[in-house]
């Protein structure tokens, strides 16, 4: 994914960059580094890649404005992991959470 992708991915999802930065758990100097690289490659750790391609592949199936205010929602009650279960659940399933 390049950094034109990344920036576009997180603007149809209506996601400010706080948010984003929550749900991909890296820092405001990250997401910029990213953001400014343009038609370059971004190189993310393994983690944030996946997630970037899961974030990806969910809005190709259940809509950038749907997916944006689920994770708002989740961001906003459970915090970043609990936006990541949120993805995870579209493309996997509901996750299963134990007491």
């Amino acid at each position: 994914m390049n950094g034109d992708q990344v920036l576009e991915l997180r603007k149809a999802l209506g996601l400010s960059t706080a948010e984003f930065r929550a749900l991909m758990g890296v820092n405001a100097a990250t997401l910029t580094r990213w953001e400014v690289k343009g038609e370059r490659d971004v190189f993310a750790d393994p983690r944030s890649a996946r997630l970037l391609e899961a974030l990806h592949q969910v809005m190709q199936r259940v809509g950038a404005e749907r997916l944006g205010a689920e994770i708002r929602g989740a961001l906003k009650d459970r915090g970043g992991l609990g936006a990541v279960y949120v993805v995870l659940g579209h493309l996997f399933g509901p996750v299963v959470r134990t007491q």
